[in-house]
């Protein structure tokens, strides 16, 4: 008998979740800040963007010799390994990005910032893949996959994987790989029965069956509550593979059933169906199906006046002038009608510094100016 098939959707996500960031701390007895830190890293920044790579190069050693011996070592290692990275010196980027990963086996000797560590980590393997020693940056990437699944760095170690395997001349490996490049998410995300309109959904259908199926045509069937229907032919992940993968676009609209692309609007629902041709019972011919709903990111910009490009300051001619706003939320686009949507606009100006009690934080502190729906 043959083992009952898993049905999983997966869509690529682009945003980076699954990665949270530790407190900064203060060090050296509490006479520098991580955010006095974080200024000086940023000015360093702004010396190579200068064109003085020396100047930021003592900055980053002077911080380095300052707070070796903290938690902030992490942080200045991972600038550090960024600008050798840059000035191409890929040795001793890996080396500063070793470092600033830390101890990734659990010991006391890690970096507590899991976000920087996986970015670390991702370019530890980068540097190995400049240097063209390909068959070495396996392990640091599969760590990313370990450590941060759903995250965008992830699915970029997926497409350095196979890019890796390619330079090898492993085609096998590489095209398995290639196939799972944008499908890394995790947990919550698979469990989330959730999928972003506007990007491809990826379809994953684990079933034993297939291992005595060699050669025979799989096909996923994908519906939605709107009347659209595709077919999405499976392939194998990788020869004698007991797992399938496929794909379809999605995009927003109003769907045509067989033209090839899944089309929807922010209230549809769909539903991916397999028959299971055998179950673990005997069972014959059962469907096998998963219900999803689309869900999107909304985006909001002050635009120019052709509502294209997001600008981030506005002229004002003689004290007036027109705010261009754009909103881009597939969510609310809920069929051929026309949809409204209510922005808030919130105006505020910063509070002078002589009016700050001097026991206050000293960051800027800003107070309400206007309010518009």
């Amino acid at each position: 008998m043959m083992k009952s098939v898993r049905l999983l959707p997966l869509l690529a996500w682009c945003a980076v979740s699954g990665v949270s960031a530790a407190e900064p701390e203060a060090d050296d007895g509490g006479r520098a800040s991580a955010r006095s830190i974080q200024a000086q890293l940023k000015q360093a920044e702004e010396y190579v963007v200068l064109g003085e790579p020396d100047a930021a190069l003592a900055k980053y050693e002077q911080l380095l010799a300052k707070h070796g011996k903290t938690t902030q070592r992490f942080t200045i290692r991972l600038a550090l390994g960024r600008f050798y990275y840059q000035q191409k010196q890929f040795e001793k980027a890996m080396e500063h990005f070793t470092r600033a990963a830390g101890d990734a086996t659990g010991r006391a000797d890690h970096n507590p910032d899991l976000a920087a560590r996986v970015d670390a980590l991702y370019h530890v393997g980068m540097c190995f893949v400049e240097l063209g020693q390909h068959e070495r940056c396996f392990p640091s990437f599969r760590q990313v996959l370990e450590l941060a699944p759903g995250s965008q760095l992830a699915n970029q170690a997926y497409f350095q994987i196979a890019e890796a395997h390619y330079a090898n001349q492993n085609f096998t490996q590489a095209i398995a790989n290639y196939t799972l490049v944008g499908t890394s998410l995790d947990g919550d995300q698979i469990d989330s029965h959730r999928c972003e309109l506007g990007k491809p959904l990826f379809i994953r259908i684990q079933d034993q069956d297939f291992l005595i199926m060699e050669g025979k045509r799989i096909v996923a069937t994908v519906t939605t509550s709107d009347g659209d229907r595709e077919d999405v032919v499976m392939r194998p992940l990788r020869p004698g593979s007991d797992t399938y993968v496929g794909s379809i676009s999605t995009a927003l609209g109003i769907g045509k059933p067989g033209d090839g692309d899944l089309s929807a609007t922010g209230a549809t629902k769909l539903a991916i169906a397999y028959q299971d041709a055998q179950t673990a019972a005997g069972t014959l011919d059962v469907p096998r199906t998963a219900d999803l709903v689309f869900v999107g990111d909304a985006r909001v910009a002050v635009t120019d006046g052709a509502f294209r490009d997001a600008i981030s300051q506005v002229i004002l001619d003689q004290g007036a002038g027109n705010l261009n706003l754009r909103v881009v939320d597939l969510d609310r686009d809920t069929g051929d009608a026309v949809d409204k949507v209510e922005v808030e606009l919130l105006v505020e100006q910063p509070v002078a510094k002589d009016e700050l009690a001097k026991d206050e934080d000293k960051e800027p502190k800003y107070q309400e100016r206007g309010r518009l729906t």
